[in-house]
């Protein structure tokens, strides 16, 4: 069944808050939608909540419409066959998106898709004379991905950032490095970092701090191999040898979990004592309340291509949140985090390094805390809420579907 939708937004996400990309295309949306586009997505979801069900058959979420992907039952053969139809032939979503292109429909945005659905989507949208843009977020790292590099999914990645997207030659983009790297390439690029709705009833208001004499960090989401989080953990546990009084709150990991990825050192988890407060998988309103008890929020990675081409997530959600952060100098985190004002900026993502932020942080009075507090809200509010992108989003929408009408790319 086809939606009256003006832009269609397809890739690999989990609409409308599944993952970070399910969150970085919702907050492009809902600017998109305040523009006067209607805008309807068709990501990577199982399955969707039943309360966003409409009578008309159709999913939807703050205005926003989307076609979940087909269920498969949750064993080996099944996500093997899902992978192969979502993923490697991107017919799936190509099904999905035939359904839903109407006459309504002006442009595509592909987030983050495969080198085959990107190359599937050029071809379709050159035919059906619609616009097309590319959402880009991530370089990965080939040690990041199964098969390292030697892997298909590697040389999927190159091919898609190095030869298609340039051929797009409309892109979003998360960082000023995406940003300069198209740019070269000829590229017509608006740079979005992850955007929210700061008028949420989630993310207001801004509590006080603790007042208890402890110092409480807060790590969310499940630690992989872009988040150097042991670093972190094994500060911890020397400045704690040092007699300062540390929290860490893992939201999303469980003692078991944490263990599992630890498999090689099973004896740090002992190390970590009472250190570590394990709060496991809790819905995305919970999370949010854990951050907000924090006094600042952790973020470590190297200093490669992966981490400067993206945009953490976590550091919006921190801020937004009203948290400071504690982080070395990646992406484009100086950009928005002022050392000493919105956060603490690191030397690199060393134990040590961080360990020297921490006592930082204990020299400082409590009153710079809340100061910290209040600025890194500040900051969140002129730079991630969505309102702020309604004008460049449109405007760059509008420019690319002219340039289409009109033959050009």
């Amino acid at each position: 069944m086809a939606i009256q939708a003006n832009i269609l937004y397809v890739g690999n996400f989990f609409f409308p808050d599944g993952d970070a990309g399910g969150s970085r295309v919702r907050g492009i949306g809902l600017a998109l939608r305040d523009a006067g586009y209607s805008v309807a997505f068709a990501g990577s979801e199982y399955s969707a909540p039943p309360e966003d069900l409409r009578a008309d058959g159709l999913h939807c979420r703050d205005g926003l419409c989307y076609c979940p992907a087909k269920s498969y039952a949750d064993c080996k053969t099944a996500r093997l066959r899902r992978a192969f139809f979502l993923h490697f032939t991107a017919s799936e979503t190509m099904n999905r998106v035939r359904r839903l292109t109407s006459e309504q429909t002006r442009a595509i945005v592909v987030y983050n898709g495969t080198a085959i659905l990107l190359w599937r989507l050029m071809n379709y949208c050159r035919r059906r004379g619609l616009a097309l843009l590319a959402d880009c977020t991530e370089w990965f790292d080939p040690a990041h991905l199964p098969g390292g590099s030697i892997g298909p999914l590697r040389w999927d990645s190159e091919l898609r950032m190095r030869r298609l997207q340039p051929k797009v030659a409309n892109l979003i983009v998360i960082s000023s490095f995406l940003e300069q790297y198209y740019r070269a390439r000829g590229c017509r690029t608006l740079r979005v970092p992850p955007l929210v709705d700061l008028q949420a009833p989630c993310w207001r208001p801004i509590p006080p701090p603790r007042e208890d004499s402890e110092l409480h960090l807060a790590y969310a989401g499940t630690p992989g191999k872009k988040d150097f989080l042991t670093n972190a953990l094994r500060a911890a546990i020397a400045l704690r040898a040092e007699g300062f009084p540390i929290k860490v709150h893992l939201v999303g990991a469980t003692r078991e979990s944490l263990g599992n990825w630890l498999r090689r050192d099973p004896g740090f988890i002992e190390d970590l004592g009472d250190a570590v407060v394990y709060h496991g998988r809790v819905p995305q309103a919970r999370a949010i309340e854990l951050i907000s008890a924090a006094d600042f929020t952790i973020l470590l990675r190297e200093d490669k291509r992966y981490a400067h081409a993206g945009f953490p997530t976590k550091l919006v959600e921190s801020l937004s949140a009203g948290v400071p952060i504690v982080a070395n100098a990646t992406s484009d985190i100086p950009e928005y985090v002022r050392d000493g004002q919105e956060g603490i900026l690191l030397e690199d993502h060393s134990p040590e390094a961080f360990a020297a932020g921490v006592r930082r942080i204990f020299r400082m009075p409590k009153s710079k805390w809340r100061e910290m507090r209040f600025a890194a809200r500040q900051r969140a509010e002129e730079c991630f809420d969505y309102r702020r992108y309604i004008v460049p989003l449109a405007d760059f929408i509008e420019r690319t579907c002219a340039r289409n009408a009109r033959g050009g790319k």
